[in-house]
């Protein structure tokens, strides 16, 4: 099986991503805009491409990590209704 990206850097991609910036995701993910950062680097490193781009004032996301994120959010969404569904699974049958 191949190696698979940290769910902690992709959560912190995406959060970037759809918050536009380091300090947005770092204040939603109750962390440092640098381990933020830190984290986006290792995924990018991970995955062989650069997904954003870095100015002196920030972040941009580049053409693959649109893509990315796109697939993430989706993805974070199905995860976060896990809770709920399991819920509903668990109610006692009578």
């Amino acid at each position: 099986m191949r190696y698979l990206p940290s769910f902690r850097a992709l959560k912190c991609f995406e959060a970037c991503a759809r918050t536009g910036t380091l300090s947005a995701a770092a204040r939603e993910l109750n962390v440092t805009p640098g381990a933020v950062s830190r984290q986006i680097t290792a995924l990018e490193e991970r995955l062989g491409t650069p997904l954003m781009q870095r100015h002196p004032r920030g972040v941009t996301v580049n053409a693959r990590g649109r893509v990315l994120a796109t697939k993430l959010s989706a993805v974070l969404k199905k995860l976060t209704a896990v809770p709920s569904f399991m819920a509903v699974v668990m109610l006692p049958v009578s």
